[in-house]
């Protein structure tokens, strides 16, 4: 189950990108084996469109994905696939409780914003 929290984690902080760039991926992998003459409408020519496009979107994340970092006001990574564990999103929400001490959100004493597994919460 880790491997598959750390793929959607990885995918969930992509996808923008990968909304944005899915369908150029696959029109070019299409392109490309139409321009081999290799026929797209069997099913193997499908699946290696596809694999193609699959490729080509991974390639893409990776060299424009840090854009969305740069969005988010988060530090752009190559591969965001860091999960954040709930002991450490608790603790960083609200340190005194995770201490043991009644208090309520740290926005109240001053603070102006609180990360959180890298994503900025708070004004």
């Amino acid at each position: 189950m880790p491997r598959l929290r750390r793929l959607v984690t990885g995918i969930n902080a992509r996808a923008i990108t990968i909304y944005l760039w899915h369908l150029p991926a696959l029109y070019g992998s299409g392109l490309l084996l139409s321009g081999l003459y290799i026929a797209v409408t069997r099913p193997g020519g499908a699946i290696a469109v596809v694999a193609i496009a699959t490729v080509a979107l991974t390639l893409i994340v990776m060299a424009v994905g840090w854009i969305e970092d740069v969005a988010a006001r988060r530090r752009p990574t190559l591969l965001p696939a860091q999960a954040c564990n709930r002991a450490t999103t608790a603790r960083h929400l609200n340190p005194n409780r995770a201490a043991g001490h009644e208090s309520s959100w740290p926005m109240g004493r001053g603070y102006k914003h609180v990360q959180v597994c890298g994503v900025r919460l708070g004004q």
